[in-house]
């Protein structure tokens, strides 16, 4: 699957097999939080179908989008 997504054609196709490998494919329902961003990161997601929107909470509670992510985008 990785061999499809621009970001990762600077690995080896070995290198991209153990990604995959060791890798999980997580499938999320709409509106379900993968990330809050109080925590830090322990993984990286790679959209392979769907939009994932990366959000920020402001000072007065209010959400902005600081992006729509698509299939093959990081993050």
């Amino acid at each position: 699957t990785l061999h499809s997504i621009p970001f990762f054609n600077a690995l080896s196709r070995e290198d991209r097999e153990v990604m995959e490998r060791f890798g999980e494919t997580v499938t999320v329902d709409g509106g379900q939080l993968l990330q809050s961003e109080d925590e830090i990161a322990s993984v990286a997601y790679v959209v392979l179908t769907g939009r994932v929107s990366v959000k920020k909470s402001t000072a007065a509670g209010k959400e902005l989008i600081l992006a729509l992510l698509g299939p093959g985008e990081c993050f």
